[in-house]
């Protein structure tokens, strides 16, 4: 047994639990969001909230075009300096920590679904439109 009969406080230090029980709570957040969310948005006609918001986005491909025609970097190695693609991994695979506001992002972190796999998804989908790494 570790401090006060807790192992992981002996192994990891007061603030590692603290952390997890952020986490923790965090997570159980997100899940009473989502129930809220779902009984809230019951009965939405979504096809209209998606004619509605369908003017506000651009394909992701139209995106690509417009940086590139505006001189912009589409890809990570085409920034100054470059940036290698094992960091660029390492950004998309954190960027749910660099924003302290709750992205799709965080939702899919805590959901298990934003992981290294995803990340190549990601960098997969981006390298077939032009852009990526």
């Amino acid at each position: 047994m570790g401090v006060r009969g807790h192992p992981d406080l002996a192994a990891h230090g007061a603030g590692a639990v603290q952390r997890r029980g952020r986490i923790l709570l965090s997570t159980l957040l997100v899940g009473l969001i989502y129930l809220l969310g779902t009984w809230a948005l019951a009965g939405t006609d979504w096809a209209a909230v998606a004619a509605a918001t369908a003017p506000l986005l651009l394909e992701p491909k139209a995106l690509v075009e417009a940086l590139a025609a505006a001189g912009a970097a589409t890809r990570f190695c085409e920034l100054d300096p470059p940036v290698p693609a094992d960091i660029a991994r390492w950004a998309l695979g954190n960027c749910h920590f660099m924003r302290n506001r709750f992205t799709v992002v965080d939702l899919a972190w805590f959901l298990g679904g934003w992981d290294s796999e995803a990340v190549e998804d990601v960098l997969a989908e981006a390298g077939r439109l032009g852009a990526g790494l």
